[in-house]
């Protein structure tokens, strides 16, 4: 199936901001205000974003008309070997990374089988916190039965809308906790379902011609709702502006993050490690007095650079990975080997 450019440009533009939310670097544990308000930024949209683009993706590729028909069996299998591998690979290798630099990182781990077993129940208090993102897209693709059935209904679309919206809103309620990421998947899988319905009903041939009202609208709800509890309005309007701008972006300049946006799931895999990095020479740094006369710059540099590598490490690993094209390699990277590939 052919690429949706403009879509590949907000794959491009959501990892960006995954990235960011990672890069703030801690002087005696405060941040400077740009740090955290790009921080804040981060984290009103980017991970709702991230798997209302899944959704879109999955319904595009697996459960539209024009799509080849996947089984129940096939869809699973191969999430199966393209999320959980690399989770079980990236989980052990944090428990490593933990084990040997115990002082340098956030959260303790050992290296353990118990470490590990608890990790794959509780991803939320595993090694690597990110893999609750892969757990809950998990169990959004496991509700595929469900989704084919909704979506031929109206009404069963429309309680199915109501109800995921009532779970986000009310999840702190619900008797759940982090066990299997439950709790994420009540609060996520509003954006998922909103994903599946926008391909399904064309919003990008609707909406695309309306890509400046859509900023516009999105710009001032956003503004709006900064300072409120409203999570899922500014999630929405956050998302529209980043949609509106993505499309904005395919009419005047297609290749947009064409430097990185191919491979989004490698940098939210491999980036976290790159910025770890950066954060301990960072630390090391202020340790030896050096830069003490001109902090801010310092810490501009470090800052730009933690981004810059979190972005561009994870490519480079994969574009070396593919270059080997070896399936063991590439399978713990997420990555699908290329069969025409021959030296």
């Amino acid at each position: 199936m052919k690429k949706i450019n403009w879509l590949l440009i907000l794959q491009g533009w959501t990892m960006l901001w995954v990235v960011i939310g990672h890069a703030p670097l801690r002087i005696e544990g405060i941040v400077p205000e740009f740090a955290a308000l790009l921080y804040d930024i981060a984290y009103s949209f980017h991970m709702p974003l991230f798997i209302l683009i899944s959704g879109y993706l999955f319904y595009t590729t697996r459960l539209s008309a024009s799509s080849t028909k996947w089984s129940y069996k096939a869809i699973m299998m191969d999430k199966l070997k393209r999320l959980a591998i690399p989770f079980i690979v990236f989980t052990i290798i944090a428990m490593g990374m933990k084990s040997l630099l115990p002082g340098e990182m956030n959260r303790a781990a050992s290296f353990t089988f118990q470490e590990f077993f608890l990790a794959i129940l509780y991803p939320r208090e595993g090694p690597l916190l990110e893999m609750w993102f892969i757990a809950v897209i998990l169990w959004m693709f496991a509700l595929t039965p469900y989704w084919r059935v909704c979506l031929k209904s109206r009404w069963l679309t429309i309680a199915t809308l109501t109800i995921l919206l009532a779970l986000h809103i009310w999840v702190d309620y619900l008797p759940l906790d982090t066990f299997l990421c439950l709790k994420d998947c009540a609060y996520y899988g509003i954006y998922f379902f909103i994903g599946l319905l926008a391909s399904k009903y064309g919003f990008d041939d609707k909406y695309k011609p309306m890509k400046y009202l859509i900023i516009a609208v999105g710009a001032t709800l956003y503004l709006c709702l900064w300072n409120t509890d409203i999570q899922f309005g500014l999630a929405m309007s956050g998302i529209a502006i980043s949609v509106g701008l993505a499309f904005i972006l395919d009419s005047i300049y297609p290749k947009a993050f064409s430097t990185f946006r191919d491979y989004t799931y490698q940098i939210f895999l491999i980036g976290i490690f790159a910025q770890i990095a950066v954060k301990i020479i960072y630390k090391y740094i202020l340790s030896m007095g050096l830069g003490a006369s001109h902090p801010t710059l310092v810490y501009i540099v470090f800052y730009l650079t933690c981004i810059a590598l979190g972005l561009y490490i994870p490519v480079a690993i994969s574009k070396v990975a593919k270059y080997i094209n070896w399936s063991p390699i590439l399978l713990c990277l997420g990555l699908k080997k290329d069969s025409n590939l021959t030296r």
